[in-house]
């Protein structure tokens, strides 16, 4: 509880995140939720949960407000290519934790047109 990470990361369009997540629950090996300050407010929560084999499933579930009046302005006519970025550094993201982890990513799922798919 009330431990803050600092992470900073790009993806393929020309601007960086920097954001500081705090801790603010934690379940061990089901749940770690957070709250986030930078350029994106708002709270996070990834779930863990078994899956076969020994595999385990993480999801992050993430609501946020934009704090630029940029994106807020152009989010709906640039929105596929705000999702194909986003999902882009969610996948590099996503690879640097499996090997800061040593494990493997299997599968990611995407983020499509407002749903899960």
């Amino acid at each position: 509880m009330g431990d803050i990470a600092e992470l900073h990361w790009h993806a393929a369009l020309p601007y960086a995140w920097r954001l500081r997540l705090t801790t603010v629950a934690v379940d061990l090996q089901r749940r770690l939720e957070s709250h986030s300050q930078g350029r994106l407010r708002g709270a996070g929560t990834w779930l863990l949960e078994p899956a076969d084999a020994g595999w385990v499933d993480v999801t992050y579930r993430w609501e946020v407000q934009l704090d630029r009046s940029w994106m807020r302005t152009l989010s709906v006519p640039l929105r596929p290519w705000l999702e194909w970025n986003h999902f882009t550094g969610m996948r590099t993201a996503a690879d640097g934790m499996g090997r800061q982890l040593r494990c493997r990513v299997v599968r990611l799922s995407e983020w499509t047109g407002g749903r899960w798919p």
